[in-house]
């Protein structure tokens, strides 16, 4: 990249081709790691958490959620309080409230469930109200390098899904929201922050949102155009990103 920040111009112009991208910034489990150091969370909720790899980059207090979790030894650390849940997102908003294990809301939430964007919308619907004004939500694969790994059915290697088409969605019904697009391998990370717990814009609309973005493909819509939505923050460079992120 040429610069830190990317702008639309910019981002369209620096595409190696039009469909396809690839990111070089910081592994996405390294800038976790360093975003944890910087921010100093005190909770953290993770969706997806599968074998813990993501759960081993905070060592605060934790929820985290996966109906086939097999997270190894090394993914509590030193933490105090891991709280694991085996079952799906959606079962677990409807039947847990974070605000029992955390009062003051969650600092900052990794999403990575299911790789489709109506599971990740109502994930993030859910998530936003247990948050508060301060909080970060990072979601993952919605910035993917190319389509082919866009699918709605996993193709047997690499899937990102159609997780993408929260970019679009959030910048239209949430424009409220400060939202970037960070350049971590293999397949980005989208940072939103200046939540509204108390927003139901979304849930109100869901199903309209559906309707509008079900047939809509990356093909269609466009690699250099995702890459236009959002400023881009270069993960390499402390100085510009540590500028966009809070202190807990």
């Amino acid at each position: 990249m040429a610069t830190a920040t990317t702008s639309r111009a910019e981002a369209g112009a620096e595409a190696e081709h039009p469909a396809h991208r690839v990111h070089h910034g910081v592994p996405y489990l390294r800038f976790l790691r360093r975003l944890y150091e910087h921010c100093a969370p005190r909770s953290y909720l993770e969706i997806g958490t599968r074998h813990g790899r993501s759960l081993e980059a905070f060592d605060c207090d934790a929820i985290c959620i996966d109906p086939h979790m097999r997270p190894g030894p090394t993914s509590y650390g030193e933490r105090e309080r891991t709280f694991c849940y085996q079952m799906t997102s959606d079962g677990f908003f409807q039947s847990e409230n974070v605000r029992q294990i955390f009062p003051a809301g969650v600092d900052v939430a990794f999403l990575d469930g299911m790789h489709r964007y109506e599971f990740l919308l109502r994930d993030f619907i859910n998530t936003e109200k247990a948050c508060h004004q301060g909080s970060l939500i990072l979601m993952h694969d919605c910035f993917p390098g190319s389509v082919e790994i866009t699918g709605r059915v996993p193709p047997g290697g690499p899937w990102a899904g159609d997780v993408w088409k929260l970019v679009p969605i959030l910048k239209k019904y949430r424009p409220d929201l400060d939202l970037h697009l960070i350049d971590c391998p293999p397949t980005g990370l989208f940072l939103a922050q200046k939540l509204d717990q108390d927003s139901e814009v979304l849930q109100r609309k869901y199903d309209d949102i559906v309707a509008e973005f079900d047939e809509l493909s990356l093909e269609n819509y466009g690699v250099a155009a995702l890459l236009s939505d959002l400023p881009i923050l270069d993960s390499r460079v402390k100085t510009v990103w540590s500028r966009h992120l809070p202190t807990f």
